[in-house]
């Protein structure tokens, strides 16, 4: 085993940070190279800047390592697990291990949520002697949290004790609920919990507050735990009863495991890890300070009051650089010191990039170009071409490498990946995402202005498809980002892939003129009967993609079969030798962060009535005369 990819959102996280170094120094006894694929989560409303955040996971040739692990739980962005795994599946020749979340195509590491959640569930039982123990699940549609809720549900039968519905409510693993659940738990007066048992730290600690905040006493009237042992746990009011989880432990568990399974060959294995139960003052009136994670606190609390200072003034200095050297100068003089060993800036080749086409898309080029080097003491400038596959050229790599790799994007436009090569992140953690966003957005404004002549003079065919007078590409990236945005308003909107069928045959037997035409009458159809619902656009070749504004499946249906009656109508009038046809799909997008897979499902939708068609007798039958 040489190398391993490493995926994993905000590494600002503390579980993150663990699971990094404990797998490190694991890799390190062995000479093995680890790359950590990362990226700053959601960022805004902004679904295109959302999908160059997610497009990290496109970056690597999945084919080229020897183990991956995956923290698909850290990612913050809704399917951006569900595309890795897709792709995982398709490219990866490699053991893959998921953590904290099961998945049964690969292996898995586990906490072993269900003995550790029994465990707390019966100290307030057994210990405090509590038959109304009340629960706060996390997300209910993760591992994780099934587990910890059936724990609680089996302790509590096993015991002989009621569960209600009013004991139960759903949370969602963030820290903005407390007050939602306590007026769910205490809107029986006569019938208040006597412990609130909440399926992570984050959520126990929001029931914390809102207790103190209604003048409720923790533990005397309402007994409270939580889970997972995160660092503010120890400083909740009261300091909070929880479940610890050994992250390096999580770490090495992953590593170990790749490592087995790489040379044992083995299809797959689930590896579970032990929590440990700790009481503290929030059920047992216990005082529990721990002086070294105080320290830590305060100290990351420190970092975070001067990253925030330092962010509003690197934003002004990076908008006011014109120039790329410039620019790389005044970032090299706000990271220099924050204890990196170096960091590369990679941009896309401009002449490959460019043919990609949609900016939704947001695709890497395959060639790269080393742009700049920024050192401990000292920038260098670059112009060195490579291939994407290698991620940086060979005499910058090295074996036994730690090296994170960052997305690097404007808003609408992919322009490479930073790397960065450091043994520690303490110094960095609170920083480099916003950083890294910042030259991004930065450099997109430079390349913006750069190009703003030949913008102005071809500004007014930017967005229309030359042959049919209808958008192209580029208006429907505007159109997606525009509807996206209104999502929360609307409620989601419809995307229809559209194909013509038999361009080709029309090209061959009466020329590419009279081709011309039949994407020009497609096109017409299209627009008139879209109308102001929504955008019809011509996306290249025989396919048109269009998009309304509705979210309900009596419209969609409506549409397509004017569509469809349109085309009919053409054929019986239009004298034309040939026959017209178009294939279509749709599907819904509700959700900002799914475009994609909505439009690989509309896409998927159309092909198969374009198979349904091509095996009718129409097929065979009028249209082929």
């Amino acid at each position: 085993m040489k190398k391993i990819a490493v995926f994993m959102g905000d590494t600002s996280g503390e579980f993150q940070a663990e699971i990094i170094a404990a797998v490190e120094e694991e890799a390190k006894v062995l000479g093995v190279s680890v790359y950590v694929f990362t990226n700053a989560g959601v960022y805004g409303a902004n679904a295109f800047y959302t999908q160059g955040e997610k497009n990290i996971i496109y970056l690597p040739y999945l084919e080229d390592y020897d183990g991956i692990i995956v923290a698909g739980d850290t990612f913050g962005i809704d399917v951006m697990y569900e595309e890795l795994a897709m792709l995982l599946e398709k490219e990866a020749r490699c053991p893959v291990v998921c953590l904290r979340q099961k998945d049964e195509r690969f292996s898995n590491i586990l906490v072993d949520d269900y003995d550790a959640m029994c465990n707390i569930v019966k100290h307030f039982i057994e210990e405090h002697g509590y038959t109304k123990i009340y629960f706060m699940t996390g997300k209910l549609e993760m591992y994780d949290a099934q587990r910890r809720l059936l724990a609680y549900i089996d302790t509590m039968y096993k015991y002989g004790l009621r569960i209600t519905p009013e004991m139960i409510f759903e949370g969602d693993y963030w820290s903005n609920k407390g007050d939602e659940a306590l007026d769910w738990f205490l809107k029986d007066e006569d019938n208040w919990p006597q412990a609130i048992v909440c399926a992570n730290d984050y959520m126990a600690i929001s029931v914390c507050d809102a207790l103190n905040r209604r003048g409720i006493k923790i533990p005397s009237q309402i007994a409270v735990s939580g889970y997972d042992d995160v660092e503010e746990s120890k400083f909740s009011i009261p300091p909070l009863t929880t479940v610890q989880i050994n992250c390096g432990e999580i770490g090495k568990a992953a590593f170990q495991l790749l490592k087995d399974l790489y040379e044992t060959k083995e299809s797959r294995r689930d590896v579970y890890i032990k929590g440990e139960p700790i009481y503290r003052s929030s059920c047992c009136n216990v005082f529990d300070w721990n002086q070294e994670s105080a320290k830590k606190l305060l100290a990351e609390k420190e970092f975070i009051k001067q990253s925030f200072y330092t962010h509003t003034s690197m934003g002004i200095a990076f908008d006011s650089e014109d120039d790329f050297e410039n620019l790389i100068h005044v970032a090299y003089e706000y990271i220099k010191g924050k204890g990196y060993e170096r960091v590369y800036v990679c941009l896309c080749d401009g002449n490959d990039v460019e043919q990609e086409g949609s900016a939704l898309q947001q695709k890497y080029s395959e060639k790269m170009v080393l742009k700049a080097i920024i050192n401990p003491d000292s920038c260098e400038y670059k112009e060195e071409s490579f291939s994407r596959r290698e991620l940086l050229p060979a005499q910058y790599r090295k074996e036994n490498d730690l090296m994170y790799v960052h997305p690097f994007h404007g808003q609408n436009k992919c322009l490479g990946y930073v790397v960065m090569k450091s043994r520690s992140l303490q110094r960095l953690r609170f920083f480099l995402t916003r950083w890294v966003q910042e030259m991004g957005g930065a450099l997109e404004r430079q390349m913006i202005y750069e190009e703003s002549k030949e913008l102005m003079e071809l500004r007014s065919n930017y967005h229309k498809d030359p042959l049919t007078g209808i958008g192209n590409r580029r208006e429907m990236d505007r159109i997606l980002l525009k509807y996206s945005n209104a999502i929360i308003a609307t409620g989601g909107f419809c995307i229809i892939s559209a194909d013509m069928d038999d361009l080709k045959q029309i090209n061959d037997c009466y020329g590419h003129l009279e081709g011309d035409i039949a994407l020009c009458e497609i096109a017409g159809i299209l627009k008139k009967v879209v109308g102001k619902q929504g955008v019809a656009t011509r996306i290249g070749g025989d396919e048109f993609l269009v998009c309304l504004q509705t979210n309900k499946q009596e419209d969609a249906e409506r549409v397509t079969k004017e569509i469809q009656e349109s085309v009919l109508e053409y054929n019986k009038n239009s004298g034309k030798p040939w026959y017209l046809h178009i294939s279509i799909g749709y599907a819904f997008c509700r959700n900002r962060n799914s475009i994609l897979m909505t439009m690989e499902q509309a896409d998927k939708n159309m092909y198969e009535a374009k198979r349904i068609w091509k095996s009718s007798r129409e097929y065979k039958g009028e249209a082929h005369e």
